[in-house]
């Protein structure tokens, strides 16, 4: 189960930091700095099946990990600023840079007014199906439908599957699967449809939170004004680019920007790749970004940012503040850098 995976790593970080050996590779490692990623900030959600609770963190531990950094002198920048920093290969101090994905109304109500309270730069990253209320976080979805249901039956081109979702061993194995199958065996346009198989009651459900939790596009445009933020691009569908074609992956990340502009009257110049991963996002989509005219792209693979990254920005590692490791030991082991370069292998880049 998640949680078996979950304690280990976490054992894994803690050993890292009382041992001291995050900060013995801190001081060799080399690196300018790192970009955070974000997605919901909001109360502790307490409930026994919770699989995405990795995309939540509570407010307090946002201010915690402020705090964290300006203790350690990290430098707390813009997106733009972080690009420079790149550029020049700047060592002044180690950076940071805070990124929100998919424009989550918590980020304006909750994070928002934390980042001002700070006075730290940050970026949000906007999916303009999810403003426009024509594409579902499926994800989401799956939870809804799990949590609600014993059993669960996808239609899928000619084929049928049941999935057992009695107890929460179940639900959590039901989930897993389902995610292996939206994200590898049914194509990126089909996931609306296949969800819709799944539980209809709980597809009306996912509406209703996506109409309660994604910000509307006067908030949008409210937080423009705010002098911290930056506006990004993230694609229209939340599609994992590197599944589609070449010209529907291009149009993605094209008419996604457009609607941005279009309302907005500024064509952002960041984007973040949907999901983030190798198999979401490779070369083809860091120079498709690139040829659209982006100044940096920002994945979901795990990692620092070094010098060498000047050559490849639109292919630029995050690391993720997590939900299920909110604990100042956890997030002190992951900014020392050694977990992402073992997990990386020992490679500085990781854009192949």
């Amino acid at each position: 189960m998640p949680q078996q995976n979950t304690w280990l790593t976490q054992k894994v970080l803690s050993g890292i930091n009382y041992s001291g050996l995050g900060k013995l590779y801190q001081q060799v490692g080399g690196e300018l700095g790192m970009i955070l990623t974000l997605h919901h900030v909001r109360s502790e959600q307490d409930a026994e099946f919770a699989p995405n609770a990795h995309l939540s963190v509570t407010p307090e531990f946002l201010e915690e990990t402020i705090k964290f950094l300006r203790k350690r002198e990290y430098a707390l920048v813009s997106i733009d600023e972080a690009r420079k920093r790149i550029l020049s290969g700047d060592r002044s101090s180690r950076f940071a840079a805070f990124t929100f994905d998919d424009g989550y109304r918590n980020t304006s109500e909750i994070a928002a007014p934390i980042m001002r309270k700070y006075a730290v730069p940050y970026v949000v990253y906007f999916a303009t199906g999810f403003v426009d209320r024509t594409v579902c976080n499926w994800w989401e979805g799956l939870e809804l439908a799990i949590g609600n249901n014993n059993e669960l039956t996808l239609k899928t081109s000619g084929r049928s599957k049941t999935f057992a979702c009695n107890t929460i061993a179940e639900k959590y194995n039901a989930y897993d699967q389902l995610v292996d199958i939206f994200t590898s065996q049914i194509g990126e346009l089909e996931q609306a449809k296949a969800l819709r198989s799944l539980c209809s009651k709980s597809y009306e459900q996912l509406i209703e939170r996506m109409n309660n939790e994604m910000m509307a596009w006067n908030e949008i445009k409210a937080l423009k004004d705010d002098p911290l933020c930056t506006i990004g691009a993230h694609s229209i569908d939340h599609h994992a680019l590197a599944r589609l074609d070449e010209e529907k992956a291009a149009k993605e990340i094209e008419d996604g920007t457009t609607l941005l502009h279009q309302h907005l009257g500024t064509r952002p110049k960041h984007f973040a790749y949907p999901y983030g991963y190798r198999s979401a996002a490779g070369p083809r989509e860091f120079e498709l970004v690139r040829n659209a005219g982006f100044e940096t792209g920002v994945t979901t693979r795990p990692g620092l940012i070094f010098p060498e990254h000047s050559e490849h920005l639109t292919a630029l590692p995050r690391v993720s503040i997590n939900g299920l490791y909110q604990k100042g030991r956890y997030f002190s082991a992951l900014t020392s850098g050694l977990p992402t370069r073992l997990i990386g292998r020992n490679r500085k880049l990781n854009v192949s």
